[in-house]
């Protein structure tokens, strides 16, 4: 008796363990199941892997696990063996959310062809999604049907891709950028001395459990990248997500994303020190709907962007709209179905010669997911097919944010690599093997003459020579001096330097046949207005031995009446140099008209002719050599010293006296004994 009671009691014991051990599964499933339908995968995959250690033979359960992995930011191979047991044991009365299932969905094999496509393995993926369509009912499930059928049509494309790859050299930046948390969202300077990116570092959560996006910048110098700090306040705001999308090419001006109002684009811009509080863009850009990404372009004037609005091609779709007068952005354009699909277009980066849109794309040729594309605008506005750029650019995952540099031989974007910091890390791509662009990218610093200040209310305004277009007018760091300009080759430019109270300087940048990247470093200083002070006009321009102004000398002249009608308390005089070849007697004489026919034009303009001198000087007074130390001639000094210039004489304002400047002559040029 006493030995049945005891097997009893064991039982009984036995039993209430199996059912406490039931009830916990249950409990552990049913948590683990409310996070997997709500896509919150990251958090129900440590859940599913206990309840799978606790059943190893559970299919139910290796299929949410696999699922899981799948959808992991890493490692989406570890998907694959539980996927597989899972397909094993489909079980066409599968119940799904019921913890005492133990077999397997159909979509087994769906997210089986899933992992193997998202791994490279193409074939294993085309014959798993295969296997998918013969279970489900393809005339009644139409839709998905589609899906599938496109799924593996982008896997016929990865095998393609992935047998040609893009000759490419990829970059880490390092850990001073890289942190073992989520970077990505580059967008960096034209000059590349600058970055901005968005990172998810510890700090506060959001609800999904995630740290917060917050932008974070860093400085390129003499070396590799200095540390990443913080771009703080008023940009970063606290529990508040704020990530890169856009950047002028000077740095000065930052487009950020904002969840907010469904999620806008916002801008900040860089006033000295200080960047402004964020606003949010106009209502032809900013709409109700979703706008997560922008770029402008190199001159400010058009932007680009992404917006789910109404009457697209389906999904997001990307949009132009143009800089107005009164300085608000135009009404939106969307950029056509060449480059906008029913699917998802996103991340719109433009070149810096405005010609080449990079955006990515799941619609198109794609591999997976979003790849990186590229369209060309022709001569009459209108955009070309677009073209993926490859592997290993592209993969069967989510290629997103990929910002060109301004040569167009390399671009920054992130992504999940084995040698990176932790999650997903900045690299830069170089193209060892693309042509750079034809373009100029022209930087330096402005400062007074006097006493190293920046002046206040500095414009830079470039202007078409040729055509007398504004093509844009610029205004440096208030604080620094600094400034930055894209030329696009093809065009004589005429940069202009003003400010308040100060004595306007010119460069002539002429690129009309450049076919090369370059980086032009000019230092300005600008001069008061100042008995004495004197500049070169670099854009007059004279016919070979003709004293008759050429049409491209009319921004030059504009420049100078609007001096003189501003200021009508000085006078000035006009003079005119030759270089020293040919008779002397002929080069005064040519220096002289040449001056002239400047001051009868500013006459004819409706300037005061007793304000105005003209003088000409010839040979005399030359800034450069005219000879090399062998006697032959020096071409590029000759032509500095073929020029007019410009001379306060005398001012019934008050100012005094300050010494001129060299005019930017280089030293190794300068006559001997002006060094």
């Amino acid at each position: 008796m006493k030995k049945k009671t005891a097997l009893l009691a064991a039982f009984c014991q036995l039993a209430f363990t199996f059912f406490a051990n039931a009830q916990d599964f249950k409990k552990d499933y049913e948590k683990a199941e409310a996070l997997f339908n709500t896509n919150q995968y990251q958090q129900s995959l440590p859940l599913f892997l206990a309840l799978h250690q606790t059943q190893p033979n559970n299919n139910n359960v290796g299929f949410q696990l696999g699922v899981c992995y799948l959808n992991a930011p890493t490692h989406q191979e570890l998907a694959i063996p539980f996927l597989l047991a899972a397909s094993n044991d489909i079980s066409d009365k599968y119940n799904p959310g019921s913890y005492k299932e133990t077999h397997a969905p159909a979509d087994a094999y769906l997210y089986l062809g899933k992992a193997c496509h998202l791994t490279y393995r193409f074939d294993s993926a085309i014959g798993y999604f295969g296997k998918f369509l013969g279970l489900i009912d393809t005339a009644a499930d139409k839709q998905q049907t589609a899906s599938i059928r496109r799924e593996i049509k982008m896997c016929s494309t990865g095998k393609e891709l992935v047998a040609h790859p893009v000759k490419m050299v990829v970059a880490n930046l390092g850990s001073n950028i890289n942190s073992p948390y989520p970077d990505y969202s580059p967008v960096v300077t034209a000059d590349e001395s600058q970055i901005f990116f968005t990172s998810r570092r510890e700090g506060d959560k959001d609800e999904t459990g995630q740290f917060f996006e917050q932008i974070y910048m860093a400085n390129i110098k003499d070396g590799p990248w200095q540390k990443a700090v913080n771009i703080g306040l008023p940009i970063n705001q606290p529990r508040m997500h704020s990530a890169t999308v856009g950047l002028s090419p000077d740095g000065q001006t930052i487009y950020i994303y904002r969840d907010e109002n469904g999620g806008d684009i916002f801008t900040t811009h860089l006033n000295g020190t200080q960047w402004s509080v964020p606003e949010k863009l106009d209502e032809n850009v900013d709409s109700k709907y979703w706008e997560p990404s922008a770029s402008v372009s190199a001159d400010g004037q058009t932007l680009y962007f992404t917006s789910n609005r109404p009457g697209g091609f389906g999904g997001r779709d990307l949009y132009m709209s143009r800089l107005l007068p009164n300085g608000q952005w135009g009404k939106a354009m969307n950029l056509g179905a060449n480059i906008n699909t029913e699917f998802e277009e996103d991340a719109p980066f433009i070149s810096a010669n405005d010609s080449t849109l990079y955006f990515s794309s799941t619609g198109h040729n794609t591999m997976g997911g979003f790849d990186v594309f590229y369209s060309r605008r022709d001569s009459n506005g209108h955009w070309g097919a677009p073209v993926n750029m490859g592997y290993p650019v592209n993969s069967p995952g989510d290629d997103i944010f990929f910002f060109p540099t301004a040569d167009g031989k390399g671009a920054y974007y992130s992504s999940f690599k084995d040698d990176g910091q932790g999650e997903k890390d900045i690299y830069r791509i170089t193209f060892p093997e693309k042509k750079a662009e034809a373009i100029t990218v022209y930087r330096g610093i402005i400062k007074s003459a006097v006493d190293s200040t920046v002046p206040q209310n500095i414009a830079i305004t470039v202007t078409d020579n040729e055509t007398g277009e504004i093509i844009g007018t610029y205004v440096p760091n208030s604080a620094t001096g600094k400034y930055l300009i894209i030329l696009p080759s093809g065009k004589n430019y005429n940069i202009t330097y003003s400010a308040e109270d100060y004595l306007f300087q010119s460069e002539n940048i002429d690129v009309r046949f450049n076919t090369a990247y370059s980086i032009i470093d000019k230092a300005v200083d600008l001069n008061p207005l100042r008995v004495g002070v004197k500049i070169i006009l670099k854009n007059i321009f004279f016919a070979s031995g003709s004293s008759q102004l050429s049409p491209e000398s009319k921004a030059e002249l504009a420049h100078l009446l609007d001096i003189m009608t501003k200021y009508k308390g000085i006078n000035v005089e006009i003079a005119g140099f030759t270089d020293s070849q040919g008779s002397e007697d002929l080069n005064m004489k040519l220096s002289y008209q040449r001056a002239k026919s400047v001051v009868e034009r500013l006459i004819k303009d409706g300037v005061d002719s007793s304000r105005l001198v003209a003088k000409g000087y010839g040979p005399q007074m030359p800034v450069a050599k005219n000879k090399n130390a062998d006697g032959s001639w020096n071409a590029a000094g000759m032509k500095l010293n073929r020029r007019i210039e410009f001379k306060i004489l005398s001012s019934s304002i008050p100012i005094k006296l300050e010494q001129p400047g060299n005019g930017g002559v280089p030293e190794n040029l300068k006559p001997d004994g002006k060094k």
